[in-house]
């Protein structure tokens, strides 16, 4: 799902998620940081991504010789070359990680304040709720982290919500937050929390 929201193949989030954790088991240090994919960080290569590919890399996605089409995924018409910026995107950002450990660049983290972080995660998971919309209603819309967009989108086409994924997407949602919220209640049933999502994969 962290590949989707990137708009690369899922098979590259099962690379992402499995490759660090190895690498990381080898040379790192620490027992509590979380290393793979996250959304927050699929999200912002996506949007750096959007519409960067040029007529060379991807010609479908331009009008003959003009500018570029509106509403076109170029992830989708050119996948070949999106995912191969994907790739160089992130060789250029684990160059820059390694060079930030080796001249001990941590301290840079101490000047984003709390309110930042907390705004930045909060924008963020609303725009990758939205973005899941079209697939919770079965609607076509536009690949965008403009919410006022999307939200017109989905208002010229709300007639054409597709009644079966519509009922599956409320029926998951709601064993999901119904799991969540009974195991932190009840400790009897904690496994339910992370197991409710695999369980709900399965089903789905």
């Amino acid at each position: 799902s962290y590949a989707n929201v990137a708009g690369l193949p899922y098979v590259y989030g099962m690379y992402s998620a499995c490759v660090p954790t190895l690498v990381y088991a080898l040379f790192g240090e620490s027992r509590q940081l979380a290393v793979g994919p996250v959304a927050m960080v699929s999200l912002i290569l996506r949007a750096g991504l959007i519409g960067k590919l040029s007529f060379e890399d991807c010609p479908q996605s331009y009008d003959g010789d003009g500018p570029k089409v509106g509403g076109v995924d170029q992830n989708v018409l050119c996948s070949d070359a999106y995912i191969g910026l994907a790739c160089a995107v992130a060789f250029m950002i684990g160059i820059i990680n390694v060079l930030a450990c080796v001249f001990k660049l941590s301290f840079l983290v101490s000047f984003l304040g709390h309110p930042v972080i907390s705004g930045f995660s909060t924008g963020s998971a609303i725009i990758i709720g939205c973005s899941q919309l079209k697939y919770f209603l079965g609607v076509k819309l536009p690949s965008t982290d403009n919410i006022v967009e999307l939200v017109c989108a989905l208002a010229e086409d709300i007639h054409e919500v597709k009644p079966a994924p519509l009922i599956l997407g409320t029926i998951f949602l709601s064993f999901l937050v119904s799991t969540k919220r009974i195991s932190r209640k009840n400790k009897h049933f904690r496994m339910l929390g992370p197991v409710g999502p695999l369980l709900t994969c399965m089903a789905g």
